[in-house]
């Protein structure tokens, strides 16, 4: 083979004589043909493009896998656990599978030349935490991904003090290889010494940085004919944020909540996030947990956590616990009706 092509020299011409003419090439279809061989170089001329043989690829696993082969995105298994790729050139193909709350998967996968299927189980390895995660937090130990933001600082040691309007996921604790914590149902424990009552956030729920619930505690524009000593009323307030943007799903005024209880006898927060819903609790100095706030859905089933600011709040966390269960307590419950 020459530039492409073949030339077949002192081949006897005969009249009439019909010539078969073969053309094979490796992992490709052959060609065949009859042909009238004459005198004359520009009448023999035959022009060919051989078809390349193909496989197909047939992938099975968790609905929603994304599939990689050689780094070119090639879809994501179905709702039945199928992924079908059809066309594959033959040869070596790097694969790597991803799944949120899974360890990605990487392996070598090779078409072969004539055989039409290639049957492939994707088992990829869970990361989702199941031990409890106490955050105690410490200058020098980086506990935050992708990092702490930088208005956020560490005093007495141990407590972290919370202000500007950074975000910020909490680091994997015992799974290792991961950017950050997974959780799927699970109970956050945030426990607040002392803040200056303009407001404070956390996330749930995160699939990344960009994409995750947030709640908001913060001063309520609603006038709810409160005696004044009480100060401002506060209102949960739910957001869906993805794309580095966030929409306000529900704003909630919060009629029991003042700001006087909460600044002079700190305060616990509890999140709880089971199946398609979130809710929350509050515990306010030694008094009993009460439920704080409706009862949200939320459609990403597990996620990360972590902390949001607050356009100049300013909180002092003493400790963040996170439970990869359900709290069991007869005064924390979901609510089933929206707040008045």
């Amino acid at each position: 083979v020459s530039e492409g092509k073949i030339t077949v020299k002192r081949l006897p011409i005969q009249e009439d004589t019909v010539r078969r003419v073969r053309i094979e090439k490796p992992y490709h279809e052959s060609f065949e043909i009859e042909r009238l061989i004459g005198p004359g170089e520009c009448r023999n001329v035959v022009t060919v493009q051989l078809k390349q043989q193909t496989g197909k690829l047939i992938l099975s696993g968790d609905a929603g896998t994304e599939v990689y082969l050689n780094g070119e995105d090639r879809g994501a298994l179905a709702n039945d656990g199928k992924l079908t790729i059809a066309g594959l050139a033959p040869g070596d193909y790097l694969m790597r599978a991803e799944l949120f709350g899974f360890f990605d998967l990487e392996t070598r996968v090779k078409i072969t030349p004539g055989k039409e299927e290639e049957l492939i189980e994707l088992k990829l390895e869970p990361n989702i935490e199941t031990t409890d995660i106490s955050y105690s937090f410490q200058e020098k130990i980086e506990q935050f991904f992708p990092r702490r933001p930088v208005e956020w600082e560490v005093v007495e040691g141990r407590t972290l003090r919370l202000s500007g309007t950074g975000r910020a996921l909490l680091k994997s604790g015992q799974v290792q290889g991961h950017k950050f914590s997974i959780f799927e149902d699970h109970s956050m424990i945030l426990k607040v010494r002392n803040w200056n009552g303009t407001g404070m956030g956390w996330v749930v729920r995160a699939k990344e940085l960009n994409d995750y619930y947030k709640v908001e505690l913060t001063p309520s524009r609603v006038e709810l004919n409160l005696s004044s000593d009480k100060g401002p009323v506060y209102q949960m307030v739910f957001s869906r944020c993805t794309g580095g943007g966030c929409e306000v799903k529900e704003a909630t005024p919060l009629a029991t909540v003042s700001a006087s209880d909460l600044r002079e006898k700190g305060f616990i927060i509890t999140t709880m996030a089971s199946g398609g819903e979130i809710w929350h609790c509050l515990k306010i100095g030694n008094e009993e947990v009460k439920p704080l706030g409706p009862t949200y859905p939320a459609s990403v089933l597990k996620g990360g956590v972590g902390l949001s600011g607050v356009d100049g709040g300013q909180v002092l966390v003493d400790q963040l616990l996170v439970l990869p269960s359900i709290i069991k307590s007869k005064t924390c419950q979901r609510v089933p009706e929206r707040d008045n």
